[in-house]
């Protein structure tokens, strides 16, 4: 297996909601869609009394998983394995199947300190991660022992993980009352379970209770990602006490998404040790840490690098380990950039600075390196310009499907306008794009990558 990534090299010549927003009538749309979708179900009741059965029902399912004191008193360590999932956006192939990962986690939680520990241990396309993180009352720091360094951030509680703590649906769905709705009984499987709907956010889910036990068996969560509209669905297995709190010991998550088919995860919860406290001394990094320092990245700005080629640095504003940079040339009558990152709305930031150097011409050409999700997935608003994609034939495939995705919830521009990608491949590991003053050699190159 390699990875492909072309090189480009210049050389110059001279719902808590506000009342029926548009979102908010988008979301029903949706929710009509989704729950004709389901199996047949009960008759329907009247709004009213199916917004008040369908929160009654949440809240004898979180008194059923220890009720709300048993959660905000919370002591507990367990680990959580999953090993052999699929990465899609991340993946050495753009296309199934896609490669397996490795990720191990041991969590504290002391939720009455307001301190949770997590360590982390994966391996992805070749890259091995490792992190200890600490969260104290909204902030985290992040130690990385390969770095030997660590950062501060704005952190969300691990504690508030619906993965393995589905009790955390449940509170949400109660965050937004008006939009819960009892849609009625249904057998699944073996399970006979009431079905509720609500919105949160940009988000539609579905939750599925057990009628005897009043534990979550299936959360369906309708959302729109770089892929499109994708359908996850989240399976709790095999609830068990611990201490107070109710916990599955497994959790299977599969991601529906008409660009990269239905992949299953699998997330297994062991060695739970209730009371757990945390040892403070952990808040303190090692001697031999340094304290990260990005404070040397600009703001979102445009760079120039020589004649008529640009860089857009960090266009994300990051003050994190991770940024993103974008590359143009202005060639005599139009535009040619590097890199798609992120999603519809970078690019339309990335635009609108690109047209703030060049505002009469044209983004005729984008080179696209490679597939992963983080460099792809601003690709649709290229599409919707009409620029012409240079990439490798083995992306082609990748990318009519991510022009063909629906947006209907919350359409970008290509949904607002749809249209074919132009798209011109690499052929014997090079392609020139030149004109009178500028020329852009672009290089295919391959790295063999272990397995």
């Amino acid at each position: 297996m390699c990875v492909r990534k072309i090189i480009v090299s210049v050389a110059l010549r001279k719902l808590l909601l506000e009342p029926l927003t548009i979102n908010v009538m988008r979301l029903i749309c949706i929710a009509m869609i989704f729950v004709l979708s389901l199996p047949a179900m009960s008759q329907p009741l009247q709004p009213l009394e199916s917004n008040r059965k369908g929160v009654e029902i949440l809240r004898k399912s979180l008194k059923a998983y220890g009720g709300q004191g048993a959660i905000d008193s919370m002591r507990l360590a367990f680990k959580m394995h999953n090993s052999r999932n699929i990465s899609r956006g991340q993946s050495l192939a753009a296309h199934r199947p896609f490669e397996p990962y490795f990720a191990y986690y041991d969590f504290m939680i002391d939720r009455p300190r307001g301190i949770e520990w997590e360590a982390r241990k994966s391996s992805i396309a070749g890259f091995v991660f490792e992190n200890n993180i600490i969260y104290k009352n909204g902030k985290a720091i992040n130690y990385d022992p390969l770095l030997k360094q660590y950062s501060e951030f704005n952190g969300n509680s691990i504690a508030n993980s619906m993965t393995y703590l589905p009790h955390n649906i449940i509170i949400t769905a109660l965050r937004a009352p008006l939009s819960v709705r009892y849609i009625g009984d249904q057998l699944l499987g073996k399970d006979d379970v009431y079905c509720i709907t609500y919105s949160t956010g940009n988000n539609l889910d579905n939750v599925f209770i057990d009628k005897k036990t009043h534990y979550i068996v299936k959360l369906q969560r309708m959302s729109a990602g770089t892929a499109g509209e994708e359908l996850n669905e989240f399976f709790f297995k095999n609830h068990r006490k611990v201490g107070r709190l109710a916990i599955p010991e497994s959790t299977d998550v599969v991601r529906h998404s008409s660009v990269y088919g239905s992949i299953t995860n699998n997330y297994a919860f062991f060695d739970f040790a209730p009371d757990f406290t945390i040892d403070t001394s952990w808040l303190r990094a090692p001697s031999d840490y340094k304290l990260a320092d990005y404070s040397y990245r600009k703001n979102f700005e445009v760079r120039q690098l020589a004649k008529d080629i640009y860089l857009l640095e960090n266009i994300t504003n990051s003050r994190g380990q991770w940024s993103y940079n974008v590359l143009f040339v202005v060639m005599d009558e139009y535009v040619l950039v590097a890199e798609a990152p992120l999603n519809s709305a970078t690019t339309d930031r990335v635009l609108a600075k690109i047209k703030e150097v060049a505002p009469d011409k044209p983004v005729k050409y984008l080179v696209q390196s490679h597939h992963h999700d983080d460099h792809l997935g601003g690709i649709r608003s290229y599409i919707a310009e009409g620029t012409t994609i240079i990439t490798t034939a083995n992306n082609v495939d990748l990318i009519q499907k991510m022009a063909k995705v629906s947006f209907n919830a919350f359409p970008d521009r290509l949904a607002q306008n749809p249209k074919a990608p132009v798209i011109e491949t690499i052929r014997n590991k090079k392609h020139v794009i030149k004109d009178q003053n500028h020329e852009v050699v672009i290089r295919y190159w391959s790295q063999p990558t272990r397995q």
